[in-house]
């Protein structure tokens, strides 16, 4: 910006230097003769305006520092997300995108809290809440009192967390996002429990589990919900919940739950042999779970930020002296800019045929890539077809079909897991396929199977033991993650059926 700043001065300077010699010409020739050297100077100003409009998006460029700190906590990078958070708040200093900012500031503060730097996540969450306070929907304020309830709660002081966790319930009538209130419940009911009154941490989780469509929340609330119920000594439903939350794709919810079974009494009716399987399921669990500690990179990583800002100020000189001397060269060149102009002219012609070559080529190599992936997708169909014909003259085929036609028809844990070893190895060639196109996990893949299979939602639902709602919301992920020339291409409707 400085740089710009810089060029429109001197260009004003010289707007008037044209005026002064063009009122020294004789009035016949003055008026022409700026309007023909103003014309340039015109284009330029519109040029500067472009170039300032385009560079100086902050808040694009904020949004993606935004999700890349996102992806970047996904793949466990924790230091390098934080830095991307970094950025983009101060990319949005003084802006009125008050949305964005709570959420990058929620954002790096619970990503603070969850490798235990405290301090900083509080002051994190302090930012968002200011800025969430100015907001018609109160979900970003909410999140915001919830990220200091956990920091206190973290930190044993539990009464001063659940006064946070109040306020933020006080705010669920104005919270457009049903995810954000089972949060809140959620943390009510680790705060009570933590206070001992489990019969409210009851209340609250039921209405957590009730709000929430998330599969990972839910199973998580589930597991809530069997210790609770392990501490009221109501075993049977505590080795329910906990079952059901050992489904859960998390290992550490899976660890979590099996530790919790298999220290379960005897009046429970939980045997030694099953406490022993429980206890072995959950350290196989444990010792796959990659669980590093990076609080001391995040640490590192904000020292780097503030050594950055020092360059910067140094940096920021260096560019001053750059620009000035730019400013210069740029005026002499918009000088030179007039003579030069018949000969662009002339250039102007050749680089349209250019630009026509370019144009002609780009098409012809955009329709052989969709017949390439027309002829993809034709495969992946052929591979799906033979699989199916082999399957549906075995045995499992017909006993399945039998087996969904009755009425009350359950899967068990094993027969869910029979069932998939079986689909996985019938349709091995057509997974392949599938998988050279897109990455999907094991779940997804069974999901593929099924549909080929012509089975309808809620046969699909029963075969992997869900609801539903859950098969339709698993069926919209998928269609989210095929690439937009496949997808385009009718490739979710060769796995699905239908658009």
């Amino acid at each position: 910006m400085m740089i710009v700043f810089l060029i429109v001065d001197n260009l004003v300077i010289a707007i008037f230097v044209l005026r002064e010699y063009c009122l020294s010409l004789p009035p016949a020739d003055n008026e022409v003769t700026f309007i023909v050297l103003m014309k340039p100077i015109f284009i330029l100003f519109v040029f500067i305006f472009l170039l300032c409009s385009c560079s100086g998006d902050r808040h694009t460029n904020a949004l993606a520092l935004y999700q890349e700190g996102e992806l970047l906590e996904k793949l466990n990078i924790p230091d390098s997300a934080v830095n991307a958070y970094r950025k983009a708040a101060d990319l949005l200093e003084g802006s009125q995108d008050y949305e964005l900012i709570c959420k990058v500031y929620n954002q790096l503060g619970d990503l603070l809290l969850i490798h235990e730097v405290y301090d900083r996540a509080l002051v994190a969450h302090q930012k968002a809440l200011k800025y969430g306070l100015l907001l018609e929907d109160k979900s970003c304020q909410s999140k915001a009192y919830r990220g200091i309830g956990k920091n206190y709660y973290l930190r044993k002081d539990t009464k001063e967390a659940l006064t946070y966790f109040i306020r933020a319930l006080q705010l669920k009538d104005r919270i457009k996002d049903k995810e954000e209130c089972s949060s809140i419940y959620n943390n009510l009911s680790n705060a009570y429990g933590e206070l001992k009154d489990y019969e409210k941490a009851l209340e609250y989780n039921s209405e957590a589990i009730r709000l929430t469509e998330d599969s990972l929340k839910i199973y998580r609330n589930y597991a809530v919900r069997g210790r609770l119920s392990t501490l009221l000594q109501r075993y049977d439903s505590a080795y329910y919940y906990l079952v059901m939350a050992s489904r859960s794709g998390d290992a550490r919810i899976q660890a979590s739950c099996y530790f919790k079974l298999s220290e379960m009494p005897v009046e429970s009716g939980v045997t030694d042999s099953m406490k022993y399987e429980y206890l072995n399921k959950a350290h196989l669990l444990s010792d796959s779970i990659e669980d590093i500690s990076k609080s001391v990179q995040i640490t590192e990583t904000e020292h780097i930020r503030q050594l950055e800002l020092l360059k910067n100020k140094e940096k920021n000189k260096l560019i001053f002296i750059v620009s000035f001397s730019l400013s210069l060269v740029l005026l002499v060149v918009f000088c030179l800019y007039y003579r030069y102009k018949r000969r662009i002219r002339a250039h102007q012609k050749k680089i349209n045929d250019l630009y026509a070559d370019h144009v002609e080529l780009r098409d012809e190599r955009e329709l052989n890539n969709d017949s390439r992936e027309k002829q993809i997708i034709a495969i992946v169909s052929r591979a799906g077809n033979a699989c199916l014909e082999n399957f549906m003259t075995t045995s499992f085929y017909t006993e399945l079909k039998n087996k969904l036609q009755s009425e009350d028809c359950v899967f068990n844990y094993a027969e869910q897991d029979e069932l998939q070893k079986v689909i996985f190895k019938e349709f091995d060639n057509y997974i392949q396929q599938i998988s050279n196109i897109i990455n999907l996990s094991s779940n997804d893949i069974l999901l593929c199977c099924l549909s080929l299979l012509k089975l309808t939602t809620k046969e699909c639902a029963i075969c992997r033991g869900v609801s539903s709602e859950t098969i339709r919301s698993q069926r919209t992920r998928i269609k989210k993650k095929i690439p937009k020339t496949f997808l385009e291409n009718g490739f979710f409707s060769v796995i699905f059926g239908e658009e």
